[in-house]
């Protein structure tokens, strides 16, 4: 069965375009696709400013009872796509046979008074009366590890920028541990963690360029920034 729904039709904001399984995104100041096929390989081929980054962005992968993530390479079935300015957001139905089902939303924002970022909102629902849904959410930027400082991460830039990301408490929890493939360093991980039928839960990242030499401060201030906020609404 072909993991894209033929009845897909090109749509655009100001923001996003959507070609197939392929989104592209198109702010005045963050540029990327997404393979809408493969989301555990992020926003890629990204551009700040009209600068060219080495990296990717907002990276999901679901997580097995067991506690093995997935094969990056292997294609999820995608549900629904769609755009609503700001918002891509893709449906997918039990990816890669995990007893759920996630929704994912990529934003682009404007943080900490005008800062490049994108937000990452997963939705995780599942149809059983019990189910250990786990999901991870990961970056990689300027071919540095990601580090713990606080309750963010940080990825330190040899140039003129760093990258920095957030939760709320209670949403993700960081780790450190290496995983699959080219990526080593710290990311976001929620679960395995019980769940039934009937719940939702809804897990957000929040990233952004900053300063290199202000990263430290500007982690804490996403982290407060993203706090004082409603939780994202989602199906």
């Amino acid at each position: 069965m072909s993991a894209v729904k033929a009845n897909w039709q090109s749509s655009k904001s100001d923001f996003w375009q959507l070609d197939g399984s392929r989104a592209i995104l198109h702010a005045a100041r963050l540029r990327g696709a997404i393979d809408l096929l493969h989301p555990c390989r992020g926003l890629t081929g990204m551009c700040i400013d009209g600068s060219a980054l080495v990296g990717w962005l907002m990276a999901v992968d679901v997580v097995a009872t067991d506690g093995c993530g997935s094969p990056c390479d292997q294609p999820w079935q995608i549900a629904d796509v769609y755009i609503r300015g700001r918002d891509l957001v893709a449906t997918y139905r039990e990816p890669l046979e995990q007893p759920f089902n996630l929704q994912l939303y990529w934003r682009i924002i404007d943080a900490l008074d005008g800062a490049a970022g994108l937000d990452l909102i997963c939705s995780i629902q599942t149809p059983l009366w019990e189910a250990h849904p786990g999901v991870t959410a990961c970056s990689s930027m300027f071919e540095t590890p990601a580090a713990i400082v606080g309750d963010g991460l940080i990825a330190a830039g040899q140039g003129k920028w760093s990258y920095v990301e957030a939760t709320r408490r209670g949403d993700f929890a960081p780790a450190a541990a290496e995983r699959q493939g080219e990526f080593a360093g710290a990311y976001w991980r929620f679960g395995p963690q019980f769940m039934e039928k009937g719940v939702i839960r809804r897990l957000q990242v929040r990233g952004a360029f900053v300063p290199r030499d202000t990263a430290v401060r500007d982690a804490g201030r996403l982290a407060q920034e993203l706090a004082k906020e409603e939780p994202a609404l989602t199906a």
